[in-house]
């Protein structure tokens, strides 16, 4: 047989069970354990009948004393039942191989059952749970690509019920992200892009459009049977100016990732509809862009816009009547010189975020911004900014203010002092740094 060495410490190299047992399996099928014959000459002649006294001393003298027999059997035995300690090891392992398969057996087999029951319960459940079930599936983002192997449309290759089921479900195909600057997408935007559409049936639809400025007229074609449909639309590039001009009665949300003067000059012309504008990009709108006398403003509840400076800001607020929510990104660079305003004092805004497009530091923006500001409803404001946090202008805001302001959230490092100063005029304010809580 084999020797077999065990040793404690030697690096453990795992491999998969049926490696181990192939190797056991070449091992025994291509090796004759050597069983050595243990007989001495003495243990023969001493017993033979036939031997007289002095044949037997005649062999004892020939090979061996008996003390070197004793010696050689110990050794021998010694040999054996080491061989039979390694061999009792490789067993105990085998055994707990062994022990694992057995184990991973029965998972296989309870899983194997679980999913037969379920097999057979999804043909009998109800509709209307299904179409629980299929809204579930659906990938979390606003807008979802068009792929075989996402909901809605995979579920559509699952059986023909299902198929029934999720193409008659106008809730499943509200939103997409259509994309139509290759070649590929255009071929798909003629046919797919159209039959995903039909079949929201009338329902508002949030759709996120990907295009090159010569895709004008293939994005037109794909809009126009849906106009009276669409509520929400994101361009991420290209100027859009084009198509701000289109009949979007149900239009509700309007994003601009990219934003264009085109494009800024084209808000004039947006729905009384809409709800909520998002403006980024470039250097930001000044305040004659932002067109004064456009009474898209007064209908707005959520403002997310890039402006050159924070008076622009501070002018379009007034005129934001019934906003809610602002997120303020001011420009890499900025007007040293702004005119003084009185405190622009607005009712109805709960929520403030403040952010800078690149590292480059203008602390007199933000100690203007607030020197300005007077916001007796709001409860969140979020900071983002590069540069000096205005400590003594933000205390005489919250003053001012009077407000009742529940959460203040830092996305850089802020002074753990100025935290404390603010908790002790605001007990129950909560704030965070870095998803650190302070208090």
């Amino acid at each position: 047989m084999h020797a077999i060495e065990v040793k404690a410490n030697s690096e453990v190299k795992l491999c998969p069970a049926s490696e181990i047992i192939g190797a056991l399996q070449n091992i025994l099928a291509s090796s004759q354990p050597i069983i050595p014959d243990i007989e001495i000459p003495y243990s023969r002649t001493r017993f033979n009948s036939n031997t007289n006294l002095s044949g037997s001393e005649s062999v004892i003298g020939q090979e061996q004393s008996t003390g070197t027999i004793i010696t050689e059997c110990q050794q021998q035995l010694d040999a054996v039942l080491h061989e039979i300690s390694d061999l009792d090891i490789v067993m105990d392992k085998i055994e707990h191989l062994r022990q694992q398969l057995m184990e991973k057996r029965d998972r296989i087999t309870q899983s194997m059952t679980l999913h037969k029951g379920l097999s057979s319960a999804l043909p009998r459940f109800p509709t209307e749970v299904l179409c629980q079930i299929f809204v579930y599936c659906l990938p979390e983002t606003d807008y979802p690509e068009m792929s075989p192997e996402l909901a809605p449309i995979l579920l559509t290759r699952i059986c023909w019920r299902w198929r029934e089921i999720a193409v008659g479900m106008p809730s499943l195909w509200r939103r997409l992200s259509v994309d139509v600057r290759s070649r590929k997408h255009q071929l798909a935007a003629g046919f797919c892009y159209d039959l995903w559409l039909k079949r929201s049936r009338g329902r508002p639809l949030s759709l996120a459009i990907r295009y090159r400025d010569s895709d004008e007229t293939k994005v037109r074609s794909l809009l126009q049977p849906y106009m009276k449909q669409v509520s929400s639309i994101v361009f991420p590039n290209a100027t859009v100016y084009q198509f701000l001009a289109l009949n979007l009665p149900a239009l509700q949300e309007l994003a601009i990732e990219n934003i264009y003067c085109d494009d800024a000059q084209s808000i004039v012309r947006l729905p009384y509809t809409l709800r909520s504008l998002r403006l980024k990009g470039g250097y930001g709108l000044n305040f004659q862009q932002s067109y004064s006398s456009n009474p898209i403003w007064a209908q707005l509840t959520n403002l997310e816009i890039s402006v050159n400076n924070a008076y622009t800001f501070l002018r379009l607020l007034p005129l934001c009547l019934n906003l809610s929510s602002a997120m303020l990104i001011l420009p890499p660079y900025d007007n040293d010189v702004q005119p003084d305003l009185d405190p622009c004092m607005h009712t109805k805004l709960q929520s403030l975020s403040i952010s800078r497009c690149y590292n480059v530091t203008f602390p007199h923006s933000y100690s203007y911004l607030f020197n300005g500001l007077s916001l007796p409803n709001l409860r969140v404001l979020h900071w983002d900014a590069y540069g000096t946090w205005p400590h003594e202008e933000f205390k005489a805001f919250l003053a001012r203010s009077n407000c009742p302001l529940e959460r203040l959230t830092f996305g850089r490092k802020a002074m753990r002092v100025e935290t404390v100063e603010y908790i002790a005029l605001i007990p129950s304010l909560e704030i965070a740094v870095e998803s650190n809580l302070l208090g």
